[in-house]
């Protein structure tokens, strides 16, 4: 990775957790009103930890990431799982020059899809367009039938032309993201309330 990238990611990363952080505040500040002092504490303390963790995070993440192929096994390692595949695996690749996903800015993006699902995501944000580029022309030249695209697309977009190149919580961040926060918070205050519950 490029150090180009790592500061992309570190950036990305960053906004991510102050995003956050705003979330936390909103739903520390229900259970203050509510009543909920523990609860609330609880909540400001998880969005502390994001912001805290956030630096670490995108650190380990850089410094792990590799890309490996050539002799038609591929190895995808990122801060967080390590993807193995073969061009076997593959039914096809889909190249696109500018896709925005969540919070990231657009940037290219290559998918990797297998027969039922998706094998394999690369975003602009981590990798460069030559990396990027090299991959998709190393599973074209192995058989595996490429798609680019160069217009513009959101991943709801992308979701609609073929189901297993983009998953729901991809294609509609803002919508799944409210149900999770919502579930959260109510499991957070259940747990808390047994556990003020018990305790008292």
């Amino acid at each position: 990775m490029t150090a180009d990238a790592k500061a992309r990611v570190r950036r990305m990363n960053l906004v991510v957790a102050l995003a956050s952080v705003v979330f936390f505040i909103a739903l520390s500040a229900l259970q203050f009103l509510a009543g909920n002092i523990g609860v609330g504490w609880f909540i400001a303390g998880l969005g502390a930890a994001s912001v805290v963790s956030s630096p670490f995070l995108s650190r380990r993440a850089t410094e792990r990431a590799r890309l490996r192929f050539g002799d038609g096994t591929y190895e995808i390692r990122s801060g967080i799982s390590t993807q193995r595949f073969t061009a076997a695996e593959a039914s096809q690749v889909v190249s696109a020059d500018s896709v925005a996903l969540g919070l990231t800015p657009a940037a290219p993006l290559l998918m990797v899809v297998g027969a039922t699902k998706r094998i394999a995501m690369l975003s602009g944000v981590v990798w460069n367009a030559d990396q990027l580029g090299a991959l998709a022309s190393d599973l074209a030249n192995r058989g595996v039938p490429l798609l680019s695209y160069s217009e513009r697309l959101t991943a709801a977009q992308l979701r609609a032309i073929d189901r297993r190149w983009m998953r729901v919580w991809e294609a509609h961040p803002i919508a799944v993201g409210l149900l999770a926060g919502l579930a959260a918070m109510l499991l957070i205050s259940a747990v808390v309330l047994v556990a003020l519950t018990i305790l008292r």
